[in-house]
């Protein structure tokens, strides 16, 4: 495992529990909360706002996308390629 070993993952329409599973397994972290994608949401401020610690390890966003594809924002530029790419599959784009 990573130093960042938790995430809540943020679930796209279309995917499912073996897309979560493999996004999980492939970043080497264990997912504590999902919940389905919102593009209104701002998740920048969210994921700025959501700073709790399980055991000394922040608590990070993966962001599982419909096609298998994940992105797991460890810090702010990693965060806003996944908010871009957000945008690109909730305007339909694959």
């Amino acid at each position: 495992m990573s130093d960042h070993e938790f995430a809540i993952a943020i679930v796209f329409p279309g995917a499912g529990v073996a897309e979560i599973v493999k996004g999980a397994t492939y970043n080497g972290v264990h997912i504590i909360d999902k919940e389905d994608y919102d593009p209104q949401k701002d998740y920048a401020a969210y994921h700025a706002a959501y700073e709790p610690y399980i055991e000394g390890k922040r608590i990070l966003l993966l962001f599982v996308f419909p096609d298998g594809q994940s992105m797991l924002a460890t810090d702010e530029m990693q965060l806003t390629s996944a908010v871009e790419k957000s945008r690109q599959y909730s305007n339909g784009a694959t």
